[in-house]
C-alpha cells in the first residue's frame, strides 16, 4: 500500500467537502453564569461556519422488532460530515440549514481520515 503525502490528502479533503450541499453553523456556549437565585445563564454565539453533509441515520427497526408508536420524534439521529479540521465540543449544537441539532457524539479523530464525523440529534 502507498502513502499519500500531507498535499495529496489536503486536496482530497478540499474535493470531497466541495460535494456537501449543507451548510453547518457551529453554535458553541461563550459564557455560563450562576445567577445569585442558583439559576444558570448560558450563553451561545456561532463560532464557525462551514459546508457540511447531514446524513439520516437508519430508524428503522431490526427485523422482527416493532417499533413503538410512541416514540419521540426527536429520538431519531443524524451523522453530520466536516471538515476534518472543524473543532467540535460535546456542548455545542449544530445549526444546519436552519434546525438546530445538539451533539451526541463525535468520532475519534485519526489525523488521515478525510471528514470529521459527528452524531447529532434534533432540538426540540
Amino acid at each position: 500500500m502507498l502513502a499519500i503525502n500531507a498535499t495529496e490528502l489536503a486536496d482530497m479533503r478540499s474535493e470531497i467537502e466541495q460535494t456537501w450541499p449543507d451548510t453547518c453553523q457551529v453554535s458553541r456556549i461563550t459564557s455560563d453564569v450562576q445567577s445569585a437565585m442558583g439559576g444558570r445563564t448560558r450563553t451561545r454565539s456561532v463560532v464557525a461556519t462551514v459546508a457540511c453533509r447531514l446524513i439520516p441515520n437508519d430508524r428503522e427497526a431490526p427485523i422482527g422488532v416493532e417499533e413503538p408508536e410512541d416514540r419521540p420524534a426527536g429520538a431519531a439521529t443524524w451523522t453530520v460530515l466536516l471538515p476534518q479540521s472543524q473543532d467540535i465540543l460535546p456542548t455545542d449544537r449544530l445549526i444546519i440549514n436552519g434546525v438546530t441539532y445538539e451533539v451526541t457524539a463525535d468520532e475519534v479523530r485519526r489525523s488521515h481520515a478525510l471528514a470529521n464525523n459527528v452524531t447529532v440529534r434534533l432540538v426540540e
